[in-house]
């Protein structure tokens, strides 16, 4: 049913225009298949994506326990979208990497497009080689052909351990989903995040896959008992256990060592202390890496939303000036509900103070983002949000 009330508005939001690709982020309260069906009832074959997520974002700010659906529209834009399953699985033929295979295979070979989103399971498998897989399969096409990436990690429901994607007209869980758009759009995209180091820095001392074992040769809960007070214990349950998320690492990367420079850091984040004291990361961590210790501030959070939007715009702008937005995906990391617990949507307010009043807003908040922005190959980003804007 609210599935089915949320496409009829945003149908009936979009009037004569045609729907070529509709967006759908649903709570996690809901079967996924039921909004699916629902939101079909009204846009038939039309192709969608979108995700279960914690919490819903649209033209209103924050909402919980909903559906919020949007349609891009316009008879001259043409979408290929798929639902790829096997993206968490660990057995033979399945899993992030072969998971790509498959989305190339699904286009048979042809990347070429304005745009590519994605939406893929956060909590099931480490989404890295995926990112690496297609960012390598890109660096192949010709200049100027290959589609701008944009998407989100999926981060469903942690007391399960299970992640909803949608795509095209398929649903289910541990997957992933992806669209691609060609013909007559712009689309531009930004990225912006709200955490600095603050001197604190540690040893990877000990992994083992996703999970970081020891940091200084001690537990994960130990550090941080240490650094933020409370007992390990009191790390391992709720609440702290998923609040661990606002406390991400910055990852030291190899340069080169004849520039004297400080090294650049690549922000990873925890989804959980473990009740072992061990700590889940996003994606795997090299052990003996050096690890420096990331806070974020509302007043950073809000700033990069704006930030985000901006450099959206104007690349939405820099091919066409004449190109104005029609609809803005928001993709946010999930860190960022902790860090403005106390004013919830001020994050699309920022958005909406660069995009204008009028500009239609979806999104949903996620467990990583996916972007192509310094060059036409993706990265796997933590803790930032990530705008998208589609125009004409």
């Amino acid at each position: 049913e609210a599935g089915l009330e949320a496409a009829r508005k945003a149908l009936s939001a979009l009037g004569r225009t045609q729907p070529a690709l509709g967006f759908v982020f649903a709570s996690h309260d809901f079967p996924i298949q039921a909004v699916l069906s629902g939101v079909t009832s009204q846009s038939g074959d039309t192709p969608l994506i979108g995700m279960s997520t914690p919490v819903e974002l649209s033209d209103k700010g924050h909402s919980k326990h909903s559906v919020v659906v949007a349609f891009l529209g316009g008879s001259d834009i043409r979408v290929r979208a798929e639902w790829i399953p096997g993206f968490a699985d660990e057995g033979p033929g399945t899993g992030p990497r072969q998971a790509s295979q498959k989305l190339l295979q699904s286009l048979q070979g042809d990347l070429s497009g304005k745009g590519m989103l994605l939406i893929a399971d956060g909590v099931g498998a480490d989404a890295e080689p995926f990112v690496k897989h297609l960012s390598n399969c890109l660096a192949e096409l010709p200049p100027d052909t290959a589609p701008i990436v944009a998407g989100c990690l999926s981060p469903g429901d942690l007391r399960h351990a299970r992640t909803y994607q949608v795509g095209r007209l398929q649903s289910g869980s541990g997957g992933l989903a992806s669209a691609v758009l060609s013909g007559d759009l712009c689309i531009g995209i930004g990225t912006g995040h709200g955490w600095l180091p603050v001197g604190t820095y540690y040893k990877i001392t000990q992994t083992r896959g996703l999970w970081i074992r020891q940091i200084d040769g001690k537990l994960p809960s130990e550090v941080y008992a240490t650094t933020f007070g409370c007992t390990p214990r009191d790390w391992g349950f709720p609440p702290l256990n998923e609040m661990v998320r606002i406390y991400a690492l910055g990852i030291e990367q190899k340069i080169d060592e004849s520039v004297e420079a400080a090294p650049e850091l690549i922000i990873r984040s925890p989804i959980r202390m473990e009740n072992d004291g061990s700590m889940r990361m996003n994606t795997a961590i090299p052990e003996g890496s050096t690890a420096h210790l990331l806070v974020g501030s509302a007043a950073r959070c809000l700033e990069a939303a704006r930030k985000a939007a901006s450099q959206a715009l104007e690349n939405l702008q820099s091919a066409n000036r004449d190109c104005n937005p029609t609809l803005a995906l928001v993709l946010v990391d999930k860190a960022w509900q902790s860090i403005l617990t106390a004013n919830p949507g001020e994050e699309i307010q920022a958005v909406r103070s660069v995009i204008g009043p009028d500009v239609p807003i979806i999104g949903g908040y996620s467990f990583g983002q996916i972007a192509s922005l310094k060059t036409k190959s993706p990265d796997l980003l933590n803790q930032h949000i990530l705008v998208v804007l589609f125009g004409s």
